[in-house]
């Protein structure tokens, strides 16, 4: 393992991404979730803890209220680039200002109960192009139970690259592919290991919400998830539309 990257079983390197799927608290509306997670939450991750110290990149992406894509699952997800691939085991959470600073807040506006962690090895399928756009479908794809993992790996990446080839007649503008790593998906209340956590996180970027609805909406699209051995959206899988806001770049 070396920065930020983890060695596959092919033995070429992986970039490393982390996720926080998170969920507000009972009571919190999406715009007082937005609001606290946007402004006080950042002062207190990385003013207070020490966030950058174990991350590269952070983004936030705030989910929108969109039709076919307002899975209410969660509310946003925040996004990292992790500084070493050490930090898998024993990172941000680990660290005694997080207890100190971090779980009190987000007890104020979070589920921490119903919020997850993933680790992923960020794929090395190539984008369909570079996209300054900030807005992005996110799929949360969830393994059919009983199917063999290279089995299913084979077959989403057959679907990715339909989409891939698909892409100038869809709208979509980039992708990036997220596989979860084995073991490292876990509760943010306690770091148990999740038994049921999302194989893989796929991001399809869009300049408008109209191309992003449509594809999102389309018959292909989702009957590929049960071609592909993978759950339905809405029953075991999650779409998402979500706005990126850039937080940090660099230590």
């Amino acid at each position: 393992m070396i920065g930020g990257t983890t060695s596959g079983m092919d033995g070429l390197a992986r970039p490393l991404a982390k996720f926080s799927l998170l969920k507000r608290r009972a009571g919190t509306t999406r715009a007082a979730f937005v609001g606290h997670w946007r402004t006080v939450h950042v002062d207190v991750l990385v003013n207070k803890a020490r966030h950058k110290a174990y991350n590269k990149r952070y983004v936030q992406n705030e989910f929108l209220d969109l039709a076919g894509l307002d899975d209410q699952r969660f509310d946003g997800a925040a996004q990292m680039i992790p500084q070493s691939a050490q930090l898998v085991r024993q990172g941000f959470q680990n660290d005694p200002l997080y207890a100190k600073y971090v779980r009190p807040d987000e007890h104020l506006f979070l589920d921490v109960a119903g919020c997850v962690v993933l680790y992923c090895e960020t794929s090395g399928v190539g984008n369909v192009g570079q996209c300054e756009s900030p807005l992005k479908a996110m799929a949360l794809v969830g393994r059919a139970p009983g199917t063999d993992p290279v089995e299913f790996n084979v077959a989403w990446n057959r679907r990715t690259k339909a989409l891939l080839d698909g892409a100038s007649q869809s709208g979509m503008r980039a992708f990036r592919q997220h596989w979860v790593m084995q073991g490292a998906a876990t509760r943010m209340l306690d770091g148990e290991v999740l038994q049921d956590a999302p194989a893989v996180v796929d991001e399809l970027f869009f300049d408008d919400v109209d191309a992003m609805s449509a594809l999102c909406a389309s018959e292909a699209f989702i009957k590929g998830f049960d071609q592909c051995h993978a759950l339905a959206p809405g029953h075991g899988s999650h779409l998402f539309a979500a706005r990126e806001h850039l937080v940090y770049e660099g230590a």
